[in-house]
């Protein structure tokens, strides 16, 4: 699978009508678009609409990535962002004579988007939209908090399964096995009735978990934006400071030695997202899911974004106050992964062990990396590399 589908939306090299998704320059995004309606060629062309006494009722329209609980002025931004306009004095003057649209009633909720539409203030009315994108969100979160609500009310129940019983039977069985092996089984996934239940574990320092995290960031940064949007002295420096290179091992080091076009690096760096996710959880992100998918590019920015240090920023500040998972709670969710891993293991063996349509190395490769951080984040005093990852 090729990651920069995944991270930025990239079409393959060889199509050449398609549509990209990556940082340009507003001239460049602005011509990808030409074939739209109601667009504009640059900031001059821009400009020349602007001063003319006969202007468009509609500027500019497309589909563009709502900033979910940012309000309204991010998603307007996101909108400038998508027309290719970054000069602040330019946006100004655009909106003495248009104000952005929302049209929530056909918002995407899997790619976030919604269309948006630059209308001349005298007509705003004329188009005014069922439903703002504002409403929408509102409603979708209700729906949400209706639903973990629920979740959290049956948390805890085992679900009846007919294999449970033997799990039961285990002289060594534990409560919080049978809970996860209970999920495993309504899930699809068969573990070994023979697991141990009693491992060392200790959780390392939160400072540790962020500079894994971060590390892999740096090593996103390095390879999937361009040098012209981002200096790799930048990143060098963040790295630098950071001491992130003791958090890498040696493969990953060695993708700092080499070119940021590097294709084939590229297309493996996608694994290490899989790895961040439950590093990020740590920190507060959404739970890893266990249905071996690997992430959208909307929660790989998320992370990148929202739950990871600002490169100006120095990750022992960025750690401080802020609120981690219990060991008791990191303790239960590894151990769940532990069960996925050996249903996993032995489908890749051959054996009838995952739900249908799951790959045993595709889907089981996501359970095998989430896994690896989970181990890790539980192994104190040991690197990456050493993370036992038996079965």
């Amino acid at each position: 699978m090729n990651f920069l589908k995944k991270l930025f939306g990239i079409k393959d090299k060889t199509s050449k009508n398609e549509e990209k998704e990556i940082i340009v320059t507003p001239k460049e995004k602005v011509k990808e678009t030409l074939n739209d309606k109601n667009l504009v060629e640059d900031s001059n062309e821009i400009e020349s609409i602007l001063q003319k006494e006969n202007k468009p009722e509609i500027l500019y329209e497309s589909k563009v990535t709502v900033a979910i609980g940012g309000g309204k002025e991010l998603s307007d931004e996101n909108a400038f962002n998508t027309m290719g306009v970054s000069d602040e004095n330019l946006k100004d003057e655009i909106l003495k004579y248009y104000v952005w649209q929302s049209f929530g009633e056909d918002f995407d909720v899997i790619s976030g988007k919604c269309t948006m539409k630059l209308i001349r203030l005298d007509v705003k009315e004329k188009y005014r939209p069922k439903v703002d994108i504002e409403t929408v969100v509102s409603a979708f979160f209700k729906m949400l908090d209706e639903e973990d609500l629920e979740e959290k009310t049956n948390e805890g129940e085992i679900k009846p399964h007919p294999d449970l019983e033997k799990f039961k039977q285990v002289p060594w069985m534990t409560d919080l096995r049978l809970n996860n092996v209970s999920i495993c089984l309504n899930a699809g996934f068969r573990p070994s009735n023979s697991l141990p239940t009693e491992f060392e574990r200790k959780l390392r320092p939160s400072i540790e978990i962020a500079q894994r995290l971060n590390a892999i960031k740096a090593l996103v940064l390095w390879l999937m934006v361009p040098q012209e949007n981002l200096e790799s002295d930048i990143i060098i420096n963040f790295i630098e400071k950071n001491d992130l290179k003791g958090f890498m091992s040696e493969e990953e080091k060695e993708i700092l030695n080499g070119s940021r076009d590097d294709e084939q690096a590229r297309n493996a760096i996608g694994w290490k997202f899989e790895n961040a996710w439950s590093l990020a959880w740590y920190f507060g992100y959404t739970e890893p899911e266990i249905t071996g998918q690997m992430m959208s590019g909307e929660q790989m920015q998320e992370i990148m974004q929202d739950f990871s240090c600002p490169l100006d920023e120095n990750i022992v500040n960025w750690t401080k106050n802020k609120q981690t998972l219990s060991e008791s709670e990191l303790l239960r969710k590894e151990d769940l992964f532990y069960c996925l891993h050996n249903a996993v293991r032995s489908a890749q063996l051959g054996r009838k062990t995952v739900p249908k349509g799951f790959d045993p190395m595709g889907n089981g490769g996501v359970i095998h990396e989430r896994r690896h951080s989970l181990t890790w984040m539980l192994s104190k005093g040991l690197n990456w590399e050493e993370t036992d990852l038996s079965t």
